[in-house]
């Protein structure tokens, strides 16, 4: 089904425009704001892994009960389903440049902060998860400049500083060069659930929002990357994401080795260029 609607989408932009904004949306509609925060479909598999034993103990978890806990979430590899997930954030309808990550980080005390003593914040992650970003200033809030005491926002900014800083002169200012790339850049997580280090490698083939993330690159994102109205900058685990490199396709970035450990979008690495090549090539949205 979903590549006859591909099909469809490549000539009709209003269909291709709906796919972009509801179809990953459409899988999370079915998540519920009640602790542990698992998406439905996800928790027959996770309690079967190895990090099942932690939904038992997840919805007690908050931060009053993360400051007293004995290890502060440091060398702990579990999943935080006490934390909201974290599938994508950006506008995904509006959004030209996709960068697909393995999973949130974090997990530590900064994130436990912010999500349950910081009532904007959590609406803001909300409202991503439903995608009620669209027209907003600052749609991807990790750029959002309201947040900038966040980890989110410090991990993206400085990430990005370099990008942003040689788009100021098209800009205008540096604020304005930010705002552009929180309309502009969207990411997408393999996995969607926060963890301090990732050690859930076998749950890649089988977790149901991982395989749904996978389709909607696959068959939403990779076609428009294919026809050059889109970039996609992989950062880590090309294999999963099942996005084979593509020669004279500049559109579609794939970070090997030291890039992919580091994740650095500078304007010398290859994610960095292409950022900068699809922002000048449409020139600025405001």
């Amino acid at each position: 089904m979903m590549s006859a609607i591909t099909s469809a989408a490549s000539a009709d932009p209003a269909v291709d425009e709906a796919l972009q904004r509801f179809t990953l949306p459409a899988f999370w509609s079915g998540f519920k704001d009640q602790a542990p925060f698992v998406h439905p479909q996800d928790r027959p598999v996770i309690a079967k892994s190895p990090h099942g034993g932690w939904l038992a103990t997840a919805a007690a978890e908050n931060f009053d009960t993360f400051v007293q806990s004995g290890t502060l979430g440091v060398g702990d590899e579990r999943f935080y389903f006490s934390l909201l997930p974290v599938p994508y954030a950006g506008d995904l309808a509006q959004a030209d440049i996709f960068i697909l990550l393995l999973n949130p980080g974090g997990g530590g005390v900064f994130d436990f902060h912010v999500e349950y003593r910081c009532p904007s914040w959590r609406e803001r992650v909300l409202g991503n998860l439903s995608q009620a970003v669209h027209g907003m200033e600052f749609p991807n809030l990790n750029l959002d400049p309201e947040f900038c005491w966040t980890g989110g926002y410090q991990w993206w900014e400085r990430k990005l500083r370099a990008v942003a800083m040689e788009l100021v002169p098209l800009c205008g200012s540096y604020r304005k060069a930010l705002r552009e790339l929180s309309r502009r850049v969207a990411c997408i997580e393999l996995v969607p659930y926060h963890s301090t280090s990732f050690n859930g490698h076998k749950l890649l083939e089988i977790l149901p929002s991982t395989l749904q993330a996978r389709r909607y690159v696959r068959d939403v994102l990779l076609p428009r990357a294919q026809r050059d109205e889109l970039s996609i900058i992989v950062t880590r685990q090309s294999k999963t994401w099942g996005l084979p490199a593509q020669e004279g396709v500049p559109s579609i970035v794939h970070y090997t080795g030291q890039q992919a450990r580091g994740v650095h979008f500078g304007p010398n690495t290859t994610g960095g260029r292409e950022i900068l090549r699809r922002i000048r090539k449409a020139g600025p949205l405001s």
